[in-house]
């Protein structure tokens, strides 16, 4: 597992945050509660990079591993 692992969850969380509304169309009925569900998908897909980036970081200095 490498950096690059951790690059593509940013990434979407980071879309999904802050770009969300662009994968709904703004004259549904539950927009609102679309794009808050696409938020919350924004930061697990955050949660999942912090994850990735501690292992990553463990694995690489862990001096008796």
């Amino acid at each position: 597992m490498g950096y690059r692992d951790v690059i593509v969850p940013l990434a979407l969380g980071l879309l999904l945050i802050f770009k969300g509304g662009i994968f709904i169309h703004p004259d549904t009925g539950s927009y609102k509660r679309k794009k808050k569900n696409i938020k919350v998908a924004g930061f697990i897909l955050l949660g999942i990079a912090l994850v990735y980036t501690i292992i990553t970081f463990k694995t690489k200095t862990c001096i008796t591993c």
